[in-house]
């Protein structure tokens, strides 16, 4: 997934440059056939799509356990780290559920916005629109009704 080439599927203009990083567990790994954790990564691949990303690459990372302040070891965090500079990353995709001090620290480690898999809508928009300074269109279209109610201006 990550050979450098950029992933992209709709004809809309991207609205920023991503990573997806799948986090399993080595055990867990193990256990699973690797075409099941590969589907797990092309999910996260699409729904990064889905909201018009441009997905420079996609990995999944084993880690022997969850890092209490990064969520993942700090050699990932600097192969990501030289992964962002050389393809501009603007934003980490990680298919996981992220406290808010891991979201936080893994966002000053890698200088870059970090997202999780369990952002609401509202959420993912907001990070965009901070990242990219856009605002993914194909979310304000496709939204339920509750979203007339979200305005997307990023706090300062």
């Amino acid at each position: 997934m990550s050979d450098g080439k950029a992933l992209t599927t709709s004809t809309a203009t991207p609205t920023g440059r991503a990573y997806v990083v799948h986090p399993t567990l080595k055990r867990e790994a193990a256990a699973q056939p690797a075409r099941r954790l590969e589907a797990r990564l092309e999910e996260a691949v699409g729904l990064a799509l889905a909201i018009d990303l441009e997905v420079v690459g996609a990995e999944i990372a084993r880690i022997d356990r969850p890092n209490p302040a990064l969520f993942v070891g700090s050699g990932l965090i600097e192969r990501l780290a030289a992964r962002a500079e050389e393809e501009e990353v603007e934003l980490f995709v990680f298919d996981c559920t992220l406290s808010p001090a891991q979201q936080r620290n893994l966002e000053r480690a890698l200088n870059r916005k970090v997202i999780d898999r369990t952002s609401k809508y509202h959420w993912l928009a907001d990070s965009l629109v901070k990242a990219t300074s856009i605002i993914p269109l194909p979310l304000v279209r496709h939204t339920p009704t509750w979203s007339r109610e979200l305005t997307y201006e990023p706090v300062a």
